[in-house]
């Protein structure tokens, strides 16, 4: 791991030290973003209600130079807590490579199963919220190139295991890359892999590993990924999760306030230490009306929550909202 780290150490003051300099006539740039994100939700099992403002997100990005990109996000208040998010730098030294540094997600997650405002339903699949924090700091290289005329992303990162905000000193820091071949719009197939050794705890060791396919048109949008989670400290916490969702966009008068209408579906499961069959699967129906020209971005919603519990898994036992039957509605805005 120590060469890998002083590999990438290496690479990048070579491309620092004889890339070529071109004046930076239009730079830096400059753009402000953001999201809030409010719903109510009704759980029928202990028939309670709860409003909560699930996100909401400033965010600043743009081009230092035609080589350098940076990005700052912070939660301003994700179910009442504050938090920074994307922290980090990207170096683009060469066509297709590109080199990042600081706090983001890491190469394991699509952003459609924990990014707020990609989300096809109100709360993320099981995979997305179960398996390991989705973000760290760390260095991350990524390279893009044709395979056989199919566009190709590779990626690898080095992180310090300890989530976000947690710049920790480790021995043995995480590590994960990910393979995808296709786009976002069309076919898109990824595998990935991510060893886990918190510099936080010492009895957390996973590794954790899976693929997706998805297919994406103007009018449809299917996804299905499975993951899997191997608990190498103690053994108890290995987890197998998997979901298939789909949505078909509706487009409206683009002049109206409601731009398409988007009923979708999906299932989902998740089993803790390979029980027979899964714990818990749940089934959501939703009915969103797109209140932007690109859907599954602002958005009124309204989901309904279905679970089947066979064995209830320890962190899901806290609280018995969370396998509860839900009836959600839900506003997203993105600026």
């Amino acid at each position: 791991m120590r060469k890998i780290v002083l590999g990438f150490v290496a690479l990048i003051t070579s491309f620092l030290v004889y890339g070529d300099e071109t004046p930076f006539e239009k730079y830096p740039t400059f753009k402000v973003d953001g999201t809030l994100k409010s719903k109510v939700e009704y759980a029928t099992s202990i028939e309670s209600t709860r409003f909560s403002v699930n996100s909401s997100r400033v965010g600043v990005q743009g081009y230092f130079s035609k080589y350098f990109y940076y990005r700052g996000l912070i939660e301003l208040s994700g179910n009442g807590k504050f938090a920074p998010l994307d922290l980090y730098a990207d170096f683009y030294p060469a066509e297709g490579l590109s080199i990042s540094f600081g706090q983001r997600t890491i190469p394991l997650f699509n952003n459609y199963t924990i990014v707020p405002t990609q989300l096809m339903f109100s709360n993320s699949p099981f995979l997305g919220g179960y398996m390991v924090g989705a973000r760290d700091i760390g260095l991350l290289g990524q390279y893009q190139f044709g395979l056989f005329d199919i566009p190709t992303s590779v990626e690898f990162g080095v992180y310090n295991g300890g989530n976000i905000n947690a710049p920790a000193w480790h021995k043995r820091p995480s590590y994960g890359g990910r393979i995808a071949l296709g786009t976002m719009q069309g076919w898109r197939a990824t595998v990935k892999y991510y060893d886990h050794d918190s510099s936080l705890e010492e009895n957390i060791r996973y590794d954790l590993y899976g693929a997706d396919v998805r297919y994406e048109s103007d009018k449809w949008k299917i996804e299905t990924e499975m993951m899997k989670r191997r608990d190498r400290a103690q053994g108890e916490g290995d987890i197998l999760s998997y979901y298939v969702q789909g949505a078909y966009i509706h487009q409206l008068d683009k002049d109206k306030m409601i731009k398409n209408f988007i009923p979708a579906l999906r299932f989902d499961g998740i089993d803790q230490n390979g029980n027979s069959g899964f714990d818990v699967n749940r089934i959501t129906l939703g009915l969103g009306f797109g209140l932007s020209e690109k859907y599954l971005s602002s958005i009124f919603r309204i989901d309904y929550e279905h679970y089947f519990v066979n064995n209830t898994p320890h962190f899901m036992s806290t609280d018995k909202t969370v396998t509860s039957n839900k009836v959600t509605v839900e506003l997203v805005l993105v600026f």
